[in-house]
């Protein structure tokens, strides 16, 4: 179901049942303050945030959750980043008991609204160098989690482009923060490839971007995954094949939306990971103790349709490495 940005709503059983447990929350308000809440926070549209939190509602029922009667589920979805802090501060205001931020600006933006409400992040690649934990095996705070890229992950698909396009020299990187360019332009040196660093801050910048990057020269373009390169992915991937470039990314889903590939950490199993998180602190422990996990399941993701499209023939060692097709 559509929500609009802001809107809180119970995800799976939804309106009726929802709505059922409010009625019993002022019939017997003792008992219902027992159900835990569990707040997830999103910035973009809530179909997006729907659609990546849904493995994670899906294992909270594996672990024997029950929407609507032992636990209740807050969804917030914020169309940018002052309504956000708005959303986060609501949560806190509802008394959730755990709030699971998906994305490394959301996660900060909890944190900076709370220092007590457990909060279990889906988001970033070094923990330690972002500042939200000091040490991997104890974060030390209110804040644990899951990261869902690893520091070499630039480079890894830097060298899948090397091999898809044997002529590579000049690459277009696009994100949304120039913070995340020192690590990429490092990957790329080390690969003697030039990175051209381009910025998108709205939708209208992306058909900015495709022009600049052709006008650059660039042979190919690696986007890192945002709320904002995530809900567009499919009109970035049109334009990147009717400019002849071919592109990567994280997330299976931008492969799936015509990216020639993807290389990244299974993103349903890393949110399933945070929801036994979540499990272990409403029953008790505390995200001080619990570790900072990263990813060890990668999965590469190549768009056959696509490869077509730009009359690329990969060669035959990239596509050993190919863990799905897609057409």
């Amino acid at each position: 179901m559509m929500l609009a940005s802001g809107a809180s709503c119970a995800i799976g059983f939804s309106g009726r049942l929802f709505a059922q447990t409010q009625r019993l929350a002022g019939d017997q308000p003792e008992a219902f303050r027992k159900v835990p809440r569990v707040g997830i926070l999103w910035l973009g549209s809530a179909s997006q945030g729907s659609g990546l939190s849904a493995p994670l509602i899906r294992r909270l029922g594996e672990l024997g959750y029950v929407e609507g009667a032992t636990v209740v589920i807050d969804f917030r979805a914020a169309s940018d980043s002052r309504k956000l802090v708005d959303q986060a501060e609501d949560l806190v205001r509802s008394k959730a008991d755990v709030i699971v931020a998906l994305g490394g600006e959301v996660r900060e933006v909890a944190h900076n609204v709370t220092g007590t409400i457990p909060i279990v992040a889906v988001g970033g690649s070094d923990p330690i160098a972002e500042h939200w934990v000091g040490s991997l095996a104890r974060p030390g705070s209110n804040v644990t989690g899951m990261t869902v890229m690893v520091p070499q992950l630039g480079q890894k698909q830097l060298e899948l482009l090397q091999m898809a396009v044997p002529r590579l020299q000049r690459v277009a990187a696009i994100m949304t923060k120039m913070t995340d360019g020192p690590k990429l332009q490092d990957a790329a040196q080390k690969l003697s490839l030039d990175l051209i660093i381009l910025l998108v801050k709205d939708h209208s910048d992306i058909a900015k971007a495709i022009e600049t990057a052709t006008a650059e020269r660039a042979h190919a373009f690696l986007a890192l995954p945002t709320p904002l390169i995530y809900e567009h992915r499919a009109e970035l991937a049109r334009r990147a094949i009717d400019a002849g470039l071919p592109s990567v990314s994280v997330l299976p889903a931008l492969a799936e939306a015509g990216f020639l590939m993807s290389y990244g950490a299974i993103y349903d199993t890393i949110v399933r990971r945070a929801a036994e998180y979540v499990d272990k602190i409403l029953k008790g422990a505390s995200p001080r103790d619990l570790p900072i996990e990263q990813p060890r399941d990668f999965e590469f993701v190549v768009n056959r349709a696509t490869a077509k499209a730009l009359g690329i023939e990969l060669p035959k060692t990239l596509l050993l490495r190919v863990t799905r097709f897609v057409d």
